[in-house]
């Protein structure tokens, strides 16, 4: 008999939708346990408020998961594989290294009592982060020419309903914080501050008597106000939307949070690539509604390192940060907001050789 998406997560603590202080989150919620679960990871989608450096996605997932799902029959399953990006977005364009190894995450140090992760190059750092709260986060390329040394301070948490396919379960942890530290890029060092959605997704592989999955649309959103809002969008591969995993979560200018258990995308355009340009999006619950329009800034790939390399990308999912430009409105408590100059980094997957009707 399947679970109740809505009243509990198939391997995370907390009821989804409920909307917790930072503090009081369960820290094993966004701990690598690999014991435990087959996949699990770290990431940020950073926007800064300078206009030479815009946001910035970063992060890592390590461990295994079934290909399948994705449209991909032929990729190796790996314990160990480790995937890591830094997509750093400029006025000039995109500065991204990607990482993907079978074998890497075995380096992949972690510890079992706190917050603690390394992987170390040599004397080098290329992943490390550490605490709780307050997060330490230093990310490098072999190269050293794209670094991070950022501190994040997580506000609010949520776990959001699990995201079930026939052959993985996705869960994931969401939250919200304000970042501040540096960004080198080929030498030269920018301080940067800003705000953060930041997610811990994990998986276990195993088998659900579910349609297939379609695709999913992630947009996390910093608006000029200081209102926070994240997102997700999905349907199968029937063309139904997945009613409980579409929703969003807004916080305030002032920290107060609400979760929205609707969310509806329309007028979804994509251009000769097949990736999103433009979209619409409702979301609503009791006494809570925002909607917005958005659409894609075009910007090219200054330089790439590692598989970002344009001259290593042949057959690779590259999939380059999308810097959204975001305007709406909303109500809270029956007041009435103007969600202006809004930007972020969106995601969006289809599963390979499926050909959906966007909505």
């Amino acid at each position: 008999m399947a679970y109740d998406r809505l009243e509990k997560s198939c391997v995370l603590l907390g009821r989804p939708g409920t909307i917790a202080s930072a503090e009081e989150f369960p820290i094993s919620n966004v701990m690598i346990d690999a014991d435990r679960y087959s996949y699990e990871g770290n990431w940020l989608f950073c926007t800064f408020t300078q206009s030479d450096i815009v946001a910035a996605r970063i992060g890592f997932g390590r461990g295994k998961m079934d290909w399948r799902d994705y449209g991909i029959e032929s990729a190796p399953i790996s314990a160990n594989a480790l995937f890591s990006r830094i997509e750093v977005i400029t006025s000039q364009g995109i500065y991204a290294y990607f990482s993907s190894d079978p074998d890497a995450g075995k380096a992949l140090a972690s510890s079992s009592t706190g917050l603690d992760l390394r992987l170390r190059n040599g004397q080098q750092d290329l992943i490390r982060i550490s605490g709780w709260p307050v997060m330490h986060w230093q990310f490098q390329n072999p190269e050293g020419t794209l670094t991070t040394d950022l501190t994040v301070q997580i506000k609010q948490m949520t776990v959001w309903p699990d995201f079930v396919m026939p052959n993985n379960t996705f869960a994931v942890s969401v939250g919200s914080a304000v970042v501040s530290g540096s960004v080198c890029i080929e030498g030269e060092t920018q301080f940067v501050v800003g705000t953060v959605v930041f997610d811990h997704p994990r998986i276990v592989v195993q088998p659900n008597a579910v349609a297939p999955f379609g695709w999913y649309l992630y947009a996390p959103i910093q608006f000029s106000n200081g209102i926070q809002l994240a997102c997700y969008y999905s349907e199968d591969g029937s063309g139904q939307r997945d009613d409980i995993y579409s929703a969003g979560m807004l916080v305030w200018k002032d920290g107060n949070s609400r979760w929205l258990a609707e969310c509806q995308v329309s007028n979804l355009k994509l251009d000769s690539d097949s990736q999103p340009v433009q979209w619409e999006t409702q979301l609503r619950s009791d006494g809570c509604s925002a909607s917005f329009s958005a659409k894609i800034r075009q910007l090219p790939l200054v330089r790439g390192w590692g598989d970002a390399d344009p001259s290593r990308t042949q057959g690779k999912y590259v999939a380059y940060p999308l810097l959204m430009e975001v305007e709406g409105e909303g109500v809270f408590e029956s007041q009435q907001v103007r969600l202006e100059q809004g930007r972020g980094i969106a995601e969006f997957l289809v599963r390979k050789g499926f050909q959906p009707t966007y909505p």
